[in-house]
């Protein structure tokens, strides 16, 4: 790694000739040429601020702004064209005679240049031996700052970012870099529009190689830099260098962490030199392979790798936000193997012999042979139209809440996989954007027949090949969606109503965006969607003739009557059949109680103020129970299924509130929840008193949830509706 003295300009170098190992510890680094010592660690000195009021030109300083590695930024007054602006004022000595000229010609380039999603250039001059730079002000915070009280939906991530590469792209277009793009650089307005700053004036303060300050500092930002960028080579830093950066940024937006993590400053150094950031499907499960696929390209090593332009990096998000597939393939594992040993030669040995047999372990090591697990079933399942990827996520029988054992398994359409026997949540997409998300069981191998035949997440059967075949289903595009469906923006979610407790102590949860029905599933839905025959019943009966066979004729039941006294099986199989699944109990509660911000759905304690709200009314019944979104009757259906059970036992196991998703549950706590269901919604204190007494409760208590009998469920009792309503992701 190449650095200038600080004190006479000599260079240096810290580490070996070729892999740039960096050595400890930081603050013994020694000039050869003039013997001073110095540090890399060392905060930068800072510079006096000016007073309010000060003049520079005919800019009137207001207040201080911030400061950086560049210099001090101001709020001022244009007293000319009067209007509101940043200035920009360098560190004392980052702009001197040799490169004034640089910083003058590429600042006023940049002022030539104009995006909305960029802050504009306005002048650049000199102003009493002082170089300034006047900017658009934007009246907001920086992306670094929002992301510390806020999260992102997948959606609005690559929202944003197409946004700043079409940006970008104006201004590589006029040969400007950037060269410290982070989320530190990009200011959201009160819209929370995103906007570049600095940009076009990075390239004029960076030296020819990567230099410390006075103080010892490192120039730049080490967790955004590109390789490249790291090693100091000047010329090889171009526009690819800034798309480095903003695939570092896309990762940041969708994992909440940055790819390479470090202690110290050399160990961060090494490992953008030469390790492959880590997946972010492994940080956060839940994101795309193709996101994943275009923010891993981005952030190549290698520059030629790469993006050619931010518009084509654009371009590949905005396929993704389509549905449509994207021209990026990801990195096999053959190519991760070769581009690893070509970044560390120095592992190879002196013959070919040796050679051969260092590849052959590193081959041997990243790429095992793949054994499937032990105890595990070989497994069919086929798609209409064929999915492109099918994952396996392992849930918990019971509970349905992921397995502790974070079992998962990608696959495709009709090809063979091998899974443990159990509960799991199937996701499949096709390139044309559909996309379904349904329940199946893998069976044990000793298993011949399903305990229930009626429902496809329960049902299973046996080729000659010893194979089990699971049901098949249908992708759906969000058009196909029966139901009218309100889209829900996601957030980071306070779920509870105690501030401590053992049974509704606040906890956080992450919330992406998701689609939801205005109303309750119906009678009238459901006939017309049960009236089809069961595909794999030796008669022609159908879902709806079996239903009313076991649990009574309700046909005199109007059409427009929610639809209670199921059990939560036959809430799964309509949503599978129509293209939507069932909320979590998180997502119904961020839905009911407006992000968490108020205690009604409707934001007034007057929607639950009389008896007569939690009769069972038809869903197009008049109600005060509308949600800001539109979404009718949230708070008096008291008891909607969702798809997973929140236990309140944070006494007993404080782990589900720490990290809901590493769930082990006791056999004990399972067979309750068998025994049991749970009440959606209903505050346990109005379920344990009186109906009139309800307006004393509010939907934030929903937390403390009231375990019933299955046979008080099942029946249209006082306690409301008991039925469900339509979700859908609203990604990909």
């Amino acid at each position: 790694m190449k650095f200038r003295c600080p004190n006479c300009s000599h260079p240096i170098r810290v580490g070996e000739e070729d892999d740039f190992a960096l050595r400890e510890p930081l603050d013994a680094i020694e000039c050869p040429s003039c013997h001073s010592r110095f540090s890399l660690s060392e905060d930068m000195d800072s510079t006096v601020a000016m007073p309010e009021g000060q003049m520079v030109a005919h800019f009137r300083i207001l207040s201080l702004l911030g400061e950086g590695a560049f210099g001090t930024v101001y709020k001022a007054f244009d007293e000319e064209l009067k209007r509101i602006v940043a200035i920009k004022v360098p560190r004392q000595g980052r702009v001197t005679k040799d490169t004034s000229r640089t910083f003058l010609r590429e600042a006023q380039a940049a002022a030539a240049v104009h995006h909305p999603n960029a802050v504009s250039v306005y002048e650049v001059g000199v102003h009493e031996d002082q170089y300034y730079i006047a900017t658009q002000y934007i009246d907001g915070i920086s992306l670094s700052d929002y992301l510390k009280s806020h999260s992102l939906s997948t959606e609005d991530c690559v929202r944003l970012m197409i946004k700043l590469l079409r940006g970008l792209q104006v201004f590589h277009e006029k040969h400007l870099v950037h060269r410290d793009l982070k989320p530190g650089n990009i200011l959201l307005d009160s819209q929370n529009e995103p906007h570049i700053a600095d940009f076009g004036l990075a390239r004029s303060f960076e030296p020819t190689e990567l230099t410390v300050t006075h103080s010892g500092q490192i120039v730049g930002t080490l967790h955004y830099m590109s390789p490249e960028q790291a090693r100091g080579e000047q010329r090889s830093i171009d526009n690819h260098s800034d798309l480095y950066s903003m695939g570092v940024i896309l990762y940041q937006l969708l994992t909440g962490t940055r790819p390479f993590q470090a202690t110290s400053q050399q160990t961060l150094l090494f490992a953008i030199l030469h390790d492959d950031p880590p997946s972010p499907r492994k940080v956060n499960p839940k994101i795309p392979r193709d996101l994943e696929t275009i923010c891993l390209k981005a952030m190549e090593k290698d520059v030629h790798r790469r993006y050619s332009s931010a518009s084509d990096m654009a371009h590949s998000l905005e396929l993704f936000l389509q549905g449509k597939p994207i021209p990026d393939k990801p990195v096999s594992r053959t190519e991760k193997v070769v581009k690893w040993i070509k970044r560390n030669r120095a592992l190879s040995a002196a013959t070919g012999v040796a050679l051969t047999a260092v590849i052959a372990a590193l081959i041997a090591i990243l790429i095992p042979a793949e054994q499937p697990p032990t105890d595990s079933v070989p497994v069919i399942l086929a798609t209409d139209p064929p999915a492109t990827e099918i994952l396996f996520e392992r849930y918990d029988d019971a509970l349905r809440v992921p397995h502790s054992s974070e079992f998962r398994q990608t696959t495709a359409d009709s090809q063979p996989v091998f899974l443990l026997p159990g509960l799991y949540k199937v996701r499949a997409s096709a390139n044309d954007g559909r996309f379904h998300e349904v329940w199946r069981t893998v069976p044990q191998p000793t298993d011949e027949r399903p305990a229930d035949s009626r429902f496809p997440h329960l049902y299973y059967s046996w080729n000659d090949r010893k194979q089990a075949v699971l049901p098949p289903f249908h992708l759906f595009r969000d058009d196909e969606i029966p139901t009218a469906m309100v889209r829900i923006p996601g957030g980071e979610f306070v779920m509870g109503y105690q501030v401590t407790g053992d049974i509704a102590g606040r906890h956080k949860h992450p919330v992406s965006g998701f689609l939801v029905a205005r109303d309750e599933v119906t009678y009238g839905d459901f006939r017309k969607v049960m009236s089809q025959p069961i595909p794999w019943a030796d008669d022609s009966r159908t879902w709806l003739q079996s239903f009313e066979s076991q649990y009574g004729d309700r046909s005199p039941i109007a059409d427009g009557r929610p639809v209670t006294g199921y059990p939560i099986d036959v809430a799964i199989l309509f949503c599978e059949l129509t293209g939507c699944r069932l909320p979590t109990h998180v997502e119904y509660e961020f839905l009911a109680t407006q992000r968490g911000q108020a205690d009604f759905p409707t934001g007034e304690s007057a929607a639950v103020s009389s008896i007569e709200v939690w009769e069972i009314l038809d869903v197009a019944d008049p109600t005060q129970d509308v949600s800001p979104e539109g979404v009718r009757n949230l708070y008096f259906s008291v008891a909607e299924y969702t798809d997973s059970v929140a236990m309140a036992y944070m006494a007993l196991y404080p782990a589900l509130f720490e990290d809901p998703q590493v769930a082990s549950f006791p056999p004990d706590l399972r067979d309750l929840s068998m025994r049991m269901k749970e009440i959606r919604g209903a505050p346990t204190g109005w379920a344990l008193q009186l109906p009139a007494q309800s307006s004393e409760f509010n939907v934030r208590e929903r937390s403390s949830l009231l375990l019933l009998p299955q046979a008080d469920m099942d029946a249209e009792t006082s306690l409301g509706r008991i039925g469900w309503r339509s979700y859908r992701s609203a990604i990909k």
